[in-house]
């Protein structure tokens, strides 16, 4: 018991500073804040460039990398939050990470920028996050969280030393609205649409400004989910934390698919582009298109990932010898899809046909120099990796784009009267739908301008409202615009026509008349 004792708080330190990078998802280093950009460059490329294929978004324009708003952000990360830091002994915790509870400082960040860093902060502070950040669609709603424990003998004896928040990752980012404290995941969906509906109805410029930041810091959070139930462990409940030392047996069980992931970024921050090129499956992505909610969408996703990828923890089916292959982590619920069979195995991989593409589910055969030189238990190699992301990087843009168009209201501008004299009524409309089932009541700067983009006037809308005069300019076409945190909304344009010079009344001329007789 003795040695155990002075066992335990080593074992604590070296697993907690493993813990945070080995449980989460992506690497939310460099490979979440890189996937979010791919979500946002998707939704961009639908509509900026024109076609407007999302109807939704016709007469609006998004710079989201011209403007600089002020927020809060990560600048220093942490295992805990602040209240957490009391379980453990005030001189291991500073022995432990230096200062275990992460710092927010506040900046100022373009709308692009702060999406991004969502992608990193989500898995702050680290210890509470790696737990929450799973989600299996194949269990009954409330039991979708992690209950895996990890195959691994100090890894398990720690992870044990925390409570299990039985919260999933879905739920847990989309949260619920106006759930703030400093306990509390602040930067949720729910509360991200709180956030901008508040920056839409805020008349103060910085205070908007301010709130916008919040809002695409929120969004940044949630595509980090998204971006997750595309990946195949935190969707097939597969706790894979582990640390590189030749003990790994003691310290994790590492998830091959994320590791590499992470690997083909270090030193190389374009090191997923290649993964991006292609389309995602037209069955997946029309699934995403009809989605309401970003429940839908983020349910949709992690059955698709769920249903055709394997862990090397979660295989299962019959080889092409004819041998059972049951999975190594929780063998009492086998997954239904996929599976190994022999009609699948060709060239020493396990093949599938996912949507437009074949995938490499895994190997048995190890690899000298890119010669076969035996068989094993399945794994997942290298090509398997870039095989599953061709496929997975795809789906999660599209499901991400998806989700933004989601966030964002749908609003249109309209002048409702013109006159030749310049007279100007008009009201901002939002359209409810799923998300945002309360309405908006736009508040703030409604700009006029004509076809040149010249500024013809400047109103305040008050409760979605506006009205003012402008300067006439004969046969020109002009309309109004609002602008939120890099969004601009604009109104179908409207002809104005200066009225015609007033003519000076005719005067007639006064003559007198002499009737004298001469």
């Amino acid at each position: 018991m003795k040695n155990i004792k002075i066992f335990a708080p080593a074992a604590l330190i070296v697993t907690l500073l493993a813990l945070w990078a080995l449980f989460v998802g992506y690497g939310n280093q460099k490979n979440h804040p890189t996937l979010n950009k791919f979500m946002v460059k998707a939704f961009l490329e639908k509509n900026n460039k024109g076609g407007f294929s999302m109807n939704k978004f016709k007469l609006y324009e998004f710079k989201l990398d011209k403007v600089k708003l002020r927020g809060n952000y990560i600048s220093k990360p942490g295992l805990f939050n602040p209240s957490e830091v009391d379980r453990f002994h005030e001189d291991m915790a500073n022995w432990l990470y230096g200062e275990t509870t992460f710092t927010e400082e506040a900046g100022e960040k373009t709308p692009l920028e702060w999406i991004a860093h969502g992608g990193y902060s989500a898995d702050v502070p680290e210890v509470p996050a790696s737990f929450r950040h799973f989600y299996d669609p194949t269990r009954p709603d409330g039991a979708r969280h992690l209950t895996d424990d990890v195959n691994s003998k100090l890894m398990n004896w720690i992870q044990k030393k925390f409570t299990n928040p039985n919260t999933d990752g879905v739920t847990w980012a989309i949260g619920k609205a106006g759930n703030f404290g400093a306990l509390e995941h602040n930067y949720t969906w729910e509360n991200g649409k709180a956030f901008l509906k508040g920056a839409l109805e805020e008349k103060n410029q910085e205070k908007r400004n301010a709130l916008m930041a919040k809002a695409w810091r929120s969004l940044g959070e949630t595509l980090h989910m998204i971006a997750d139930n595309g990946c195949p462990s935190h969707v097939r409940n597969d706790a894979h934390p582990s640390i590189p030392f030749r003990m790994m047996s003691y310290f994790g069980n590492p998830d091959t698919y994320e590791e590499m992931m992470a690997e083909f970024q270090t030193g190389n921050d374009g090191g997923l582009d290649e993964f991006q090129a292609g389309k995602a499956d037209p069955d997946l992505a029309l699934k995403f298109e009809k989605s309401n909610t970003i429940r839908d969408v983020a349910h949709t996703l992690a059955t698709f990932t769920n249903e055709n990828f394997f862990t090397t923890e979660t295989i299962s089916g019959t080889d092409w010898k004819g041998n059972v292959v049951k999975p190594i982590t929780h063998p009492d619920y086998v997954y239904s899809s996929p599976k190994l069979s022999a009609s699948g195995y060709s060239g020493n991989y396990y093949r599938r046909q996912v949507g437009n593409r074949e995938v490499l589910l895994c190997t048995d055969t190890w690899f000298f120099n890119k010669y076969p030189i035996s068989k094993t238990y399945p794994y997942l190699d290298e090509a398997c990796v870039k095989s599953q992301a061709s496929a997975l990087v795809p789906a999660i843009r599209e499901a991400g784009l998806h989700a933004i168009r989601l966030f964002i209201p749908g609003l249109s501008v309209k002048i409702t009267s013109l006159t030749d004299d310049g007279n100007i009524t008009g009201e901002i409309i939002h359209k409810t739908d799923q998300e945002y089932s309360k309405a908006i009541s736009y508040n703030g700067p409604v700009v006029i301008k004509t076809a040149t983009l010249d500024e013809a006037g400047k109103f305040e809308a008050r409760s979605g409202r506006f009205s003012g005069k402008i300067t006439p300019v004969d046969n020109a076409w002009i309309h109004a615009e609002i602008e939120f945190g890099g969004v601009t909304v604009k109104s179908e344009q409207k002809k104005i026509s200066a009225p015609p010079p007033k003519r000076e009344p005719v005067v007639a001329a006064n003559y007198e008349l002499d009737f004298r007789i001469y």
